[in-house]
């Protein structure tokens, strides 16, 4: 894993390269980071998941408290979209304490137009991970993890 690392006072910028087990159920990409899980299973069995075996993911922070629907204003003002929560994991796998220190998340709608979260965190000396479809605010700790978006053609 490649990682490379720009901090300023007013941004956090890590830039991750992963390769990622595309066969896995979404079930066995959450048990391979060795993190106590609280999902739904419902959100876990639909987690979307992406093609590339190798994924160069940005983590960026934004250092306040923000809405779902401000994240998404987030990831357009930096050219990203969401990772999907495979390589997310594939991330914290690799790395068993980066969420510990970078409590990290990506997000998603289902096929309802709901969206749907997969965080990972070492909040309470715990190392867990989260999955469901809860709305609510992001916390002022979190960094929020992108792909560069496809060029338009």
């Amino acid at each position: 894993m490649t990682d490379v690392t720009r901090s300023s006072v007013e941004e956090k910028i890590i830039v991750r390269v992963v390769t990622v087990d595309r066969t896995r159920t979404p079930e066995a990409a959450l048990t391979a980071t060795g993190r106590r899980q609280y999902v739904t299973k419902e959100v876990v069995a639909a987690m979307p998941n992406s093609k590339d075996k190798t994924k160069k993911v940005t983590f960026f922070h934004v250092g306040r408290t923000i809405s779902d629907e401000e994240l998404e204003k987030e990831f357009t003002k930096h050219n990203l979209t969401p990772v999907d929560p495979f390589t997310l994991a594939a991330i914290n796998e690799a790395d068993p304490t980066f969420a510990d220190k970078y409590p990290n998340g990506t997000q998603w709608k289902d096929v309802i137009g709901k969206v749907c979260k997969a965080v990972f965190s070492g909040w309470g000396g715990e190392q867990r991970v989260d999955v469901n479809s809860s709305s609510g605010d992001w916390h002022d700790a979190w960094l929020y993890a992108g792909e560069e978006k496809a060029p338009q053609t």
